[in-house]
């Protein structure tokens, strides 16, 4: 082995040893601006994957994704706090009427418009992927769906997925990712 594989060696068990490696698929903390990157949306095969929180107001319902991979580290109280300030970052329109698909005795309509519900403590969450289409529109990262490839109630509420801590959401995500 020559001197320079046996360096890199060692330096890959320090860091591990320190605790500073941490695994691709374990939910990192990122400033807000990283937060709508593709690398908190998007799965390695490039499939949007998420938790989804549908908020519902009689019979429209509106789809809120929550990032599966990452939680906005900043000037917050709490992660809940971070997620409530950061739920609009990416929105997901049912152009193709995937979603409509799936809940055909609802109206799907999107976050987009000012005057549509917001999740409450009690919204079913969801983990969700999808294969999507990016829409340029502002600033923001906005996805139509084009076909919903899993959507599997999670058993948990909105207000329980605001109290999860990074290793909780990562132990949810693995749990139906694999």
């Amino acid at each position: 082995m020559s001197y320079r594989s046996r360096s890199n060696v060692v330096l890959m068990v320090v860091m591990t040893l320190l605790g500073c490696s941490k695994r691709d698929d374990q939910v990192r903390f990122v400033r807000s601006k990283e937060y709508g990157s593709r690398s908190c949306w998007f799965d390695r095969s490039g499939t949007f994957s998420a938790f989804l929180v549908l908020a519902q107001d009689g019979r429209v319902v509106v789809p809120y994704p929550v990032s599966s991979r990452c939680m906005v580290d900043g000037d917050y109280t709490s992660n809940a706090e971070a997620l409530l300030h950061h739920l609009n970052a990416v929105e997901l329109l049912d152009s193709y009427g995937a979603l409509k698909k799936i809940l055909p005795s609802v109206i799907v309509s999107n976050s987009i418009k000012s005057d549509q519900p917001a999740p409450s403590p009690n919204s079913k969450v969801y983990y969700f992927n999808a294969q999507v289409t990016e829409i340029r529109y502002y600033y923001k990262g906005v996805y139509a769906l084009k076909f919903v490839n899993s959507m599997v109630d999670t058993g948990i509420s909105f207000d329980r997925l605001l109290e999860m801590s990074a290793d909780e959401r990562e132990k949810l995500r693995t749990a139906y990712e694999n």
